[in-house]
């Protein structure tokens, strides 16, 4: 890649910016802020992983008395009782 004329000024225009300072109070209300959000997905995500394995629990509980039934009934017809 070749530098034009177009290069040559934009780099001069950036180098003639002023040098930014560290804020260090800044930069740790930044952390501070990131790590609040940081722990509020991970509580959101254990709430959402809580409600995800009773909503499992439920359902096999479910499905298990349905096939209990089912089973139950069979062999009660099987037996001649129904």
């Amino acid at each position: 890649m070749t530098m034009g004329p177009l290069d040559d000024l934009l780099l001069r225009a950036v180098s003639q910016l002023p040098r930014i300072q560290q804020d260090d109070a800044r930069a740790e209300r930044t952390r501070a802020r990131c790590h609040r959000k940081l722990q509020l997905r991970l509580q959101a995500a254990r709430r959402r992983e809580s409600t995800r394995r009773r909503l499992e629990l439920v359902l096999i509980a479910g499905f298990s008395l349905v096939y209990l039934t089912a089973l139950l009934e069979n062999v009660l017809h099987w037996n001649g009782a129904l």
